[in-house]
């Protein structure tokens, strides 16, 4: 009698009986095996680390879009160790979070889930999209194990392709593009269709992106494919009406001037032989060695497209009209927006920036108001002069208006006028342990 009670508890908790420790979870593709750890003082956490939310997307799978993965019942499938991080020409991002972190392969769909060891039922959910400039970055830069246990609510990570094989997009080529996008999408109806399995609360998700994880998110406010598949938006550091979220083939208030070799839903690439090497791609070839083939800065960034499917048009209209989804919003900034994890980065790019050469450089972003914009960047640089503060922050502060606080609040105004819980947070704090010159203290100037 009492083994059938300690049996019939653990089915009803999803928690396989062989395991003491509630480290075994069903999911609707068969059962996991996973790990616990306790970084927090008297605080355990549940990990389940490279659960497969979708096929490997390899061989005939390249650039298509992704597929659910199949059953592997009755096996128990180990998820105790990170899984591979998605192919990029450069690791020095990922490697930054995860020092000597070398793993990368094409089948990298997988996703790592942070439980609190509670008694609690209907967790919330937090669900971490990476930035990375969608051509690099991995979910498991960042370990929800800390905050799984101190918020005592689910964390999952997880990554999407990126890169040529995430955002590339040629229907020439039956490439239809934002295939990271739809990765994510994927992984968005694995949460739903299972982490009640976890103790989780399908109907209480935030999703959260950080930089380029941050348009995505703003980009799932308003895709016909996301709606129901979360509650609660946190936009950290980034946005889709940013001028570099969007390919410049599309249309809309702030792009640039559209090149003339633009077709819509068709990414803009640097060169002939670029396209010769991706249609390799598309045939088979290896991805190393169209990786190696790159130097570290030929690496183009691919922007999101129109592919009609994702998104059905520009954000900015989109956004203009109402059309999104969500109960909240929060949008999150940093002072030093665009600082590098190596400051001296910086410094070394705007070595031999000139004010003229700045205003060049972003006139087109405002087709409508050249002059206002030129006036404003100059009263801006004056301010800075008169201050003292040296070159290297003024532009960075200038490219951070930019590229992430201007759309930023922008993108505010606009769900504000349709939502009422639209909140703003500016993260001010600056560590005694921070890295770089003392310039990266100094007080950020919105023009």
């Amino acid at each position: 009698m009492l083994t059938f009670l300690v049996i019939s508890l653990a089915l009803f908790n999803n928690v396989s009986p062989a395991s003491q420790h509630g480290t075994n979870r069903k999911t609707i593709y068969g059962w996991i095996r996973g790990k616990v750890t306790s970084r927090v003082p008297g605080l355990k956490v549940e990990e389940y680390l490279g659960v497969p939310y979708a096929l490997p997307p390899i061989g005939h799978f390249r650039f298509k879009r992704p597929k659910e993965p199949v059953i592997w019942h009755p096996i128990v499938l180990k998820t105790t160790k990170l899984p591979p991080a998605c192919p990029t020409v450069d690791l020095n991002y990922i490697q930054f979070h995860k020092p000597g972190f070398k793993n990368l392969n094409e089948d990298c769909l997988y996703m790592n889930i942070y439980k609190p060891m509670t008694r609690r039922r209907k967790l919330p959910v937090l669900f971490f999209i990476h930035g990375g400039s969608n051509v690099d970055g991995m979910g498991a830069m960042f370990d929800g194990d800390i905050l799984a246990a101190n918020g005592q609510i689910i964390v999952v990570t997880f990554n999407y392709r990126v890169s040529v094989l995430g955002f590339y997009a040629n229907e020439s080529l039956g490439i239809k593009g934002n295939n990271g996008l739809m990765d994510q999408v994927l992984a968005m109806k694995w949460i739903q269709r299972n982490i009640r399995y976890f103790g989780g609360d399908p109907s209480k998700v935030t999703i959260h992106g950080h930089s380029a994880g941050a348009a995505d998110v703003g980009a799932h406010l308003i895709s016909p494919l996301t709606k129901g598949l979360f509650r609660n938006a946190i936009i950290h550091s980034g946005s889709p009406i940013a001028n570099w979220f969007m390919s410049k083939c599309v249309r809309s208030g702030n792009t640039l001037v559209i090149p003339k070799e633009c077709r819509p839903g068709t990414s803009l690439v640097p060169s002939e032989a670029f396209k010769a090497k991706i249609r390799k791609l598309v045939g088979g070839s290896p991805i190393n060695d169209f990786f190696s083939s790159l130097l570290y800065d030929q690496d183009p960034v691919f922007a999101s497209v129109i592919d009609g499917d994702f998104i059905t048009d520009s954000p900015d209209k989109l956004f203009t009209c109402g059309q999104f989804h969500a109960h909240s919003v929060l949008f999150l900034t940093a002072r030093d927006e665009g600082l590098q994890a190596n400051p001296q980065e910086i410094e070394e790019h705007y070595k031999y920036k000139t004010i003229d050469g700045f205003i060049a450089e972003n006139k087109d972003l405002f087709p409508d108001r050249k002059r206002k914009f030129e006036e404003d960047v100059l009263r801006v640089n004056k301010e800075w002069i008169k201050n003292n503060i040296s070159t290297f922050p003024h532009y960075l502060h200038m490219n951070a208006d930019l590229g992430f606080f201007a759309p930023m609040v922008k993108l505010a105004d606009r769900i504000s006028e349709k939502l009422k819980k639209v909140f703003m947070l500016s993260f001010q704090y600056i560590s005694e342990h921070k890295p770089g010159p003392h310039w990266t203290a100094l007080p950020a100037q919105m023009g």
